[in-house]
């Protein structure tokens, strides 16, 4: 009798994979979305990645042409850059109402995260979720 070696998915062998959320804050308590309020973009990256960051505060950056489904954190010295939090195993960027996506929202998209330097993280996401600017093609 012959055996053969099949490939298994366990949770060491994965990519390291962000989440991406953007919906409405919530009002503790009720769970309803505070009324007038726009969506906010959150991203969550393992620390496994960005453990080891150098910068305090960073920009999001949205593929284009090429690198379209792509977005990239990246370090910066601008005060209008945000700070993330670090939590015990992900650091979270809270980048706000971002006017491109509108008010489309969505919650617990995944994404492959991969450090390009010290202050510099890409994740790979549908392309659907960021289109290009109005007026720019692919």
């Amino acid at each position: 009798m012959a055996f053969e070696e099949i490939e298994t998915v366990t949770k060491t062998n994965q990519p390291p994979m962000a989440k991406l959320t953007y919906m409405r804050p919530k009002v503790r308590g009720t769970g309803q979305s505070k009324p007038g309020t726009e969506p906010q973009l959150m991203v969550s990256i393992p620390t496994t990645v960005c453990g080891a960051a150098k910068a305090e505060r960073y920009v999001l950056q949205l593929g284009t042409g090429d690198d379209l489904g792509k977005i990239r954190i990246t370090g910066s010295t601008s005060e209008a850059a945000i700070k993330p939090r670090e939590l015990m195993h992900a650091f979270v960027f809270s980048f706000g109402y971002v006017p491109r996506l509108g008010d489309d929202m969505f919650d617990d998209e995944r994404g492959v995260v991969r450090k390009i330097d010290d202050s510099t993280f890409e994740i790979k996401v549908a392309a659907s979720l960021f289109p290009p600017a109005p007026g720019k093609s692919k």
